[in-house]
């Protein structure tokens, strides 16, 4: 089968899905001759959607990045799995917009907190069920899956499914801190240094 089909497929999913995330933000209505004290009011109360949309795009840049490094770089063939595989994966990144856009509109709900959180650790999941898949198929190239790579990739897969688990419970506690935890483990995910860092800090380094 074609690589490079399920390449473009994947590059226009996520250039749809990333260009939803802003259009779900709508432009504040006044029908009236507004003054600028009520344009800044009006815009200010759109912040936990212009919020929601920052950790969005973190979320979704982190999985392009992965997805493309997986089938990209490091994939050889494909067959009927793992182009199933994918069809899930494109599923779910497609549900991103919905589950943005709630969260921004009721940042103070517990069930959108999690909501949120289900959606990606599913993303999550499906994007390290392909990675075993290819391991145990041998359908990579092992010139270029080099031991560093299989660990920090491996970690930043799983990243956001253990900030779910994190999350969920403090939700019922303060969902604000919640949603904190949320933007810290994503966006400190999705800086190339974040994995060593964190290494570092636990003393997991050799």
């Amino acid at each position: 089968m074609n690589k490079q089909r399920l390449e473009a497929l994947a590059e226009g999913i996520f250039a749809i899905v990333m260009t939803l995330l802003v259009i779900e933000i709508r432009v504040p209505e006044i029908h009236h001759i507004v003054t600028n004290k009520e344009l800044s009011e009006a815009v200010f109360e759109l912040t936990p959607l212009f919020l929601s949309y920052i950790l969005s795009f973190f979320v979704l840049s982190t999985f392009w990045r992965a997805h493309l490094y997986m089938v990209s770089y490091i994939t050889k063939s494909i067959d009927n799995h793992v182009l199933n595989i994918n069809i899930l994966f494109f599923m779910l990144i497609g549900l991103i917009p919905f589950s943005s856009h709630l969260l921004g509109s009721y940042p103070n709900s517990q069930f959108a907190i999690i909501w949120y959180g289900v959606n990606i650790s599913l993303i999550s999941l499906t994007l390290y069920g392909l990675r075993t898949y290819l391991k145990l198929t041998k359908r990579f190239d092992p010139e270029k899956f080099y031991t560093k790579d299989r660990k920090y990739s491996r970690i930043r897969l799983l990243m956001p499914l253990i900030a779910t688990l994190l999350v969920i419970p403090i939700s019922f506690w303060n969902t604000n801190f919640a949603i904190f935890i949320y933007t810290f483990v994503v966006v400190f995910n999705f800086f190339p240094g974040g994995i060593y860092f964190i290494e570092n800090i636990l003393g997991l380094k050799k």
